[in-house]
């Protein structure tokens, strides 16, 4: 049987490559055109929320067999794409928001087509297929900041238009596979709670992990500025960011053999609260630089480890539910980044801002310490 890595690999990286210009360099690109820290972080904000409602109530579609997801994730990439094109004529707040929600909306579809793939018996690796897309998007964001240094950060709209054609092809060409794709566990949240009652403070983590975290990458633009850097700073570090990822993805099967996975998330857990503070006290561009390597032990481990985590500790009538709540919170924690981070920088400025971050990845160690401990 054909391997279908490569091809999934083509897809996962042509996404990642659509969401770097569009969502990562958001925040600039608005900025640039006269739209104020605050108004952004109400439209990330409410992006994100709508996405949820999208995403779920096109899963359910799906699901029923009532649309097929390839033509979901087609109509999805049309979206983003003409949205795109709107955005580079007039950047209007209105068309940002429907492009957001698209780009957004489409992620759980990408992920989920490796699910039903493996579940039909195709030959696929969605280890080797992510680590794909984090290195095409760390190469990319160094040459993508280069860019915006020569032509100016309004090339962004245009450089989502590229990438997501290129996404398009990707999923026409891709032999889809025909039932649905998750069989999702009819369960009440209630009964999820009773049954691990490690599970409310581990969400609470996750949602104070990655409301620091990405109140962060919101507005790194910001640090980046205030130590002398430019577009083209942003861009190298994000690069950065992104490639310290890719060996923990490509290796975190075997890391995984060797480390309970209760260990790797301390240990990840820990260095998110490391690289706030690392963050907070940096003094100079190339400490940002240093500091972005630290992704391999935050984002880079605690995502393959927190899915994993929650697969092993939840019985397997659960597993859909326990995955659709970590999302959840993932995203809670950027709805709150979104709406605080924008308000914050406005009032008070980056440092304070880096300050806060650092305050809430203590919360959010403490309460994965405390969450792990109830885990038995």
């Amino acid at each position: 049987m054909k391997n279908r890595t490569f091809h999934y690999g083509l897809i996962q990286s042509s996404y990642w490559l659509s969401y770097l210009p569009l969502f990562a360099y958001a925040t600039t690109f608005l900025l640039s055109v006269g739209y104020s820290n605050t108004s952004i972080g109400l439209l990330l904000a409410l992006a994100n929320l709508s996405s949820i409602a999208l995403q779920s109530f096109l899963a359910q579609k799906v699901d029923s067999g009532k649309l097929a997801m390839k033509a979901v994730m087609l109509a999805q990439g049309l979206v983003i794409l003409t949205m795109s094109l709107l955005i580079h004529l007039k950047p209007f707040l209105g068309f940002y928001y429907i492009m957001l929600v698209s780009l957004m909306s489409l992620q759980p579809f990408v992920n989920a087509l490796s699910i039903s793939c493996l579940q039909q018996g195709m030959r696929l690796d969605f280890g080797l297929a992510r680590g794909m897309a984090s290195l095409t998007y760390s190469l990319s964001s160094f040459a993508l900041g280069a860019l915006m240094v020569k032509w100016g950060v309004a090339i962004s709209p245009l450089a989502g238009m590229l990438f997501i054609s290129f996404h398009l092809m990707t999923v026409i060409s891709f032999d889809f596979p025909n039932s649905r794709i998750v069989s999702e566990e009819k369960t009440e949240s209630k009964g999820v709670f009773r049954r691990y009652p490690f599970l409310p403070l581990f969400l609470l983590s996750v949602i104070l992990t990655f409301f620091g975290y990405n109140m962060f990458h919101n507005y790194l633009v910001h640090l980046i500025r205030y130590l002398g850097g430019s577009e083209k700073s942003l861009g190298l570090a994000i690069g950065i960011s992104a490639f310290a990822e890719v060996p923990v993805m490509f290796l975190f099967t075997k890391i995984s053999r060797r480390f309970p996975v209760k260990n790797l998330l301390r240990l990840s857990a820990s260095f998110f609260l490391i690289k706030a503070l690392l963050d907070l006290f940096s003094t100079n561009i190339y400490s940002i630089y240093l500091n972005q390597l630290t992704n391999a032990l935050t984002f880079g481990l605690f995502m393959p480890a927190s899915i994993y985590f929650l697969s092993k500790a939840m019985g397997q009538q659960d597993t859909a539910k326990g995955q659709a709540l970590l999302t959840s919170a993932i995203i809670a924690g950027n709805v709150l980044a979104s709406l605080v981070g924008g308000l914050v920088m406005d009032l008070y400025g980056i440092r304070s801002l880096m300050s806060l971050v650092a305050i809430i990845e203590v919360f959010a160690l403490i309460l994965m310490l405390f969450s792990l401990s109830k885990e038995v």
